[in-house]
């Protein structure tokens, strides 16, 4: 599967949709679908968009680390 050009598209920094927003948003990724896309095709991208819009927001509101910091964090994790 190739991520659509139409959800990164559809990101907007400033973006917290409301229940008709993401009723929308939801449609319009599911459209941006190629025609044979499985339901876990589908399901990926709408994990995809959700998942790139909460880290927009999250910078937007300043949660953001150094990448020295998530180096080792990173490190930390893996062991």
């Amino acid at each position: 599967m190739t991520k659509s050009p139409a959800v990164v598209d559809s990101l907007s920094p400033d973006s917290q949709p409301g229940a008709d927003d993401a009723h929308s948003m939801a449609v319009n990724i599911i459209r941006s679908q190629p025609a044979d896309a499985s339901l876990d095709d589908i399901l990926r991208a709408l994990g995809f968009h959700r998942v790139i819009e909460r880290g927009l927001a999250d910078a937007a509101a300043g949660r953001l680390m150094s990448q020295e910091t998530f180096r080792r964090k990173l490190r930390r994790w893996l062991g």
